[in-house]
């Protein structure tokens, strides 16, 4: 892509776009910012509950709807994304009139609206990073989580109503920098889907490929999210921490930090590595670090985790769009299940507050066998994917040794035919002879000349005593000498 003054424009909304959907996609997560503060308990749960089973199955719908209908997977694509931001400006509306009201049910209806138009207007931001250069991807990927982070965590300043306003507005607002980016993409002639009858070759092998690379991150990224939204519900719990939600919602602009350092300052990007000291942290966090930090540090590990995965899916399918897009989904759906598998898991522990999970060591050796698992399968995939790395590496480099042996096989070859050719025409030698005298410059003998050229043995002899006469020699290993004279002389 030529990036001019339209490229930069186009960065530019797409960064404003992608950012405001962020703010809105975390507010979903707390919903306490979008109801009243008098609101009932179990209407956030409720809420919670209802945003995160559609949220996943959403996903899971729109990326199989893009694989599906490849003729079309571009508009399919846009249009679900569009559908998205309407469905979503509408549960956050019903999600209002619940807090209002207090009515459990409504709340519900108002997170299963708002998971199912997120879902798609997510995925559709990350889709739409696959035609930008690997840096400039990861570049918007960390300012949009700095930018939405930091625009969330200011709406805790606020009342409900103030902050359900300002989040409606940044839902309208990015809905029309996806159409802006839409037609402007369009403009600056991007790649996009393969739509009609043409196929990508190595299809196949790419999503092969983006299968092994992205199996390490998409885990890591459920354990993560499964860690945070068990932290989460502690957090939020009647005898909660009273900072834990302010805590977690700074964690994404920390780590948001971080990974701009990184892609500014980074020559080399091993998101593995980073994946794996990210767990390696978490665990020991969660038996030394205070709750309050605990949940900054979860944030930040969240905000991690989903961007690695995310930039590993970019980097690998840039060029397979649709393909990029199936596995972005199922990866936003899996840490959607995980999310919501952890809200439960503390209540069936008996565990309500943050000071009964510092007491309760069966569940803080739990969520730590969790992490270990995670960083243990993560080491040994990633492991096993050097040596499968290195294997294909030497297995190609075999390959190409012996397609070089074949090649100069052939060519010595040629050159000895040529020059036998040389000498028949020069000393009178029919085609038959020169095919002798080629077999005897190698130092065939006669039994093998005769199964070579499906002769007889006498025959074989006369034409070797003719090519004798010819050439004015007596033996073959003079007939050797001359053809190897002949051969340096051409040279």
């Amino acid at each position: 892509m030529r990036w001019g003054k339209d490229g930069n424009a186009l960065l530019a909304a797409m960064l404003a776009g992608f950012a405001l959907l962020c703010c809105a996609s975390v507010a979903c997560i707390f919903p306490n910012s979008l109801m009243s503060n008098d609101a009932p308990r179990d209407a956030y749960r409720a809420f919670n509950m209802a945003f995160g089973i559609s949220t996943s199955v959403m996903s899971l719908c729109y990326g199989l709807a893009v694989a599906r209908f490849r003729r079309v997977a571009s508009k399919v694509f846009f249009v679900g994304a569009m559908g998205g931001y309407g469905m979503l400006a509408c549960g956050l509306a019903l999600a209002f009139a619940a807090g209002c009201e207090g009515e459990i049910e409504l709340a519900g209806a108002a997170g299963m609206l708002s998971g199912i138009g997120l879902a798609p207007a997510m995925v559709f931001w990350f889709g739409m990073l696959t035609f930008l250069q690997e840096r400039r991807a990861a570049f918007v990927q960390g300012w949009q989580a700095l930018m939405g982070g930091v625009l969330f965590a200011s709406l805790f300043l606020l009342t409900a109503d103030a902050g359900w306003a300002i989040i409606l507005v940044c839902v309208l607002v990015s809905w029309l920098c996806a159409a802006v980016v839409r037609r402007m993409e369009k403009a600056c002639d991007t790649h996009s889907f393969h739509e009609g009858s043409r196929e990508h070759d190595g299809a196949s092998e790419d999503a092969l490929d983006a299968l092994q690379v992205s199996v390490l991150p998409v885990a890591g990224f459920a354990v993560v999210s499964f860690l945070q939204g068990a932290l989460m519900a502690i957090a939020m719990a009647p005898e909660g921490s009273p900072w834990g939600g302010i805590a977690s919602s700074w964690g994404a602009p920390v780590c948001a930090c971080a990974l701009l350092l990184w892609t500014r300052f980074g020559r080399r990007r091993n998101y593995t590595v980073a994946l794996q000291v990210v767990l390696c942290l978490i665990a020991i966090a969660l038996v030394l670090v205070p709750f309050d930090a605990l949940i900054l540090f979860m944030g930040a590990g969240y905000q991690v985790c989903g961007l690695v995965f995310y930039s590993l899916v970019i980097d690998e399918l840039s060029s397979r769009r649709a393909l990029a897009v199936v596995f972005i989904s199922v990866g936003y759906s899996f840490s959607h299940v995980a999310f919501m598998a952890g809200l439960y898991v503390p209540g069936r522990f008996g565990v309500g507050s943050y000071v009964a999970f510092h007491q309760s060591m069966q569940l803080m050796v739990f969520l730590a066998y969790v992490v270990f698992a995670a960083l243990l399968i993560v080491t040994q995939r990633s492991r096993k994917r050097e040596l499968r790395e290195m294997e294909r590496v030497l297995f190609h480099q075999r390959e190409e040794q012996e397609q070089l042996r074949r090649a100069l096989a052939d060519a010595l070859e040629e050159k000895h035919v040529e020059t036998c050719r040389a000498i028949g025409c020069r000393h009178g030698l029919t085609k038959r002879e020169t095919e002798v005298l080629g077999l005897l410059a190698r130092g065939r003998d006669v039994a093998f000349i005769c199964e070579e050229l499906y002769l007889a043995r006498n025959t074989v002899k006369g034409y070797s005593k003719r090519i004798y006469a010819k050439l004015g020699v007596h033996s073959k290993q003079e007939v050797i000498d001359l053809v190897e004279a002949e051969r340096h002389m051409r040279s």
